[in-house]
């Protein structure tokens, strides 16, 4: 029996749906960063968008969920790395797919994820869908890739391989896992920058809020060094930003900073999250100066040892995402996956979509002759190398006297964020009762805890207090 639900002002109970949805995505045998309900909840938030949940129901339990957010996000041409143009427009954003529960079987995944793609197409009302990051035999995929809808298909970028590692029960056991010559290099790079340190060589972790301003200290000066940062604006900005979203995922118990210390000189800088039996690699930078050494290499070996020797290890180390080469080397399982625009049919999408194939074909073109050539990795450093001899004096200097060269002062600026509206529910049009929750977020474009419902920077209990605003 179809049942439909038409509700006002819904507000779910946070213990009970909460708990399934972590539950399902626990249980999940690839459980993505951005599926998870209290992560969605905060990079919604932090974005400024409204978070759409998708939940489909058999038997009065909760069988499978998406994350859907709606608002404005960033459309960008680019050729690898290096995005050249950016266009803001207003799109729904699905990140990561759908999470089943496992007893539902090939055939009801592709039905749900068929219920999904109609509420996607009926909500989307002119608008873009971005599918970013589906594995590329999920069900989604295969119906999107089937036509079987009113969209023009484009794909964002190529497809790629998500790396990720099945740690094993000691270090001795990851390093047979390696290739040889990898094996051997790796031990090599990390037995020769050891003698010639003298032994002092040491990658310290930070993980309680109070130590956040401290590794920002060091890892936002090697960041601001290399060409990420420099060239393709990514790395660590945003000093105040930065710490509040770091101390909020402390404070959750997730957030984990690596320090490599050469000497006693800060050299590379790595952090991540970990959240439940999986570590999140999120992002590292080394100064270029002691990149002969490879240290980048030498902190990712060191913080696998970390883990890996912990009370209570990780069973897995994702790299999330990009091609990487060292990821290939590191990693022993891997997944393709593809990202996905889906733009309804007029005159102006078509010149839209037409020129992101164009793009898109041009930088598989140049992946390819970089690759054959082996020129890829000559070219980065070539980047790292002239970015590290472009540190002038007027860039250092613009940085200001203030701990960390950012003026704290620019927090107090800041408007304080109101409580979200909850808006109403109502039936999906789907076979099985399928429904839908929205939160939508009055924020500022700097991320702030949440004042409603008790303070997000507590303890674990932030858990339930995000889930109280859904």
């Amino acid at each position: 029996m179809v049942t439909s639900l038409l509700q006002c002002s819904y507000r779910p109970s946070p213990d009970v749906e909460s708990a399934a949805l972590e539950r399902l995505w626990r249980n999940s045998s690839e459980p993505y960063l951005e599926s998870h309900p209290i992560w969605a909840t905060l990079d919604a938030r932090s974005a400024g968008v409204c978070l759409h949940t998708f939940t489909a129901s058999k038997n009065g339990e909760i069988v499978s969920y998406a994350f859907v957010k709606e608002g404005r996000g960033a459309l960008s041409w680019a050729l690898g790395e290096a995005s050249f143009y950016r266009k803001s427009i207003e799109r729904l954003h699905l990140s990561g797919g759908q999470v089943f529960a496992d007893e539902i079987g090939p055939d009801e995944r592709r039905e749900r994820a068929s219920e999904l793609l109609a509420w996607l197409v009926r909500e989307a009302q002119g608008r873009p869908i971005f599918l970013q990051s589906l594995r590329s035999d999920s069900p989604l995929a295969q119906i999107v890739r089937s036509g079987k809808h009113p969209f023009m298909v484009v794909s964002h970028g190529t497809r790629y391989h998500h790396f990720s590692i099945d740690l094993p029960g000691s270090m001795n056991e990851f390093y047979q896992s390696l290739g040889y010559k990898t094996r051997r290099s790796v031990r090599n790079s990390l037995h020769r920058l050891e003698r010639e340190l003298a032994g002092r060589l040491e990658l310290k972790c930070f993980s309680r809020p109070k130590q956040v301003a401290d590794f920002l200290d060091h890892a936002m000066p090697i960041s601001e060094k290399t060409y990420q940062y420099r060239l393709l604006r990514t790395g660590l900005r945003d000093r105040i930003k930065r710490e509040t979203e770091f101390r909020v995922m402390s404070e959750l118990g997730w957030w984990r900073g690596y320090i490599l210390y050469c000497q006693d000189e800060p050299s590379a800088f790595g952090y991540g999250y970990w959240i439940e039996n999986t570590f999140y690699y999120w992002d590292m930078g080394y100064d270029p100066k002691w990149s002969q050494r490879s240290v980048g290499t030498i902190t990712l070996l060191k913080l696998i040892e970390i883990l890996i020797t912990a009370d209570n290890p990780p069973a897995r180390f994702d790299f999330l995402y990009g091609n990487a080469e060292y990821k290939e080397r590191f990693s022993n399982r891997s997944c393709e996956e593809e990202s996905i625009y889906l733009f309804p049919y007029n005159f102006t999408n078509f010149f839209v979509a037409q020129s992101l194939q164009v793009t898109n074909m041009l930088s598989d073109k140049a992946g390819r002759i970089l690759d054959r050539y082996n020129l890829k990795s000559r070219v980065k450093r070539f980047f790292s190398e002239t970015s590290c001899r472009g540190l002038n004096a007027s860039f250092l200097s613009a940085r200001g006297a203030t701990r960390g060269g950012w003026n704290d002062q620019a927090a107090a600026d800041q408007p304080s964020v109101r409580c979200p509206d909850v808006v109403a529910i109502g039936n999906s049009g789907a076979s099985s009762r399928s429904r839908l929750r929205s939160t939508a977020w009055h924020y500022n474009e700097r991320f702030h805890p949440p004042r409603c419902c008790g303070d997000l920077r507590g303890d674990l209990r932030a858990q339930r207090c995000a889930w109280s605003l859904l």
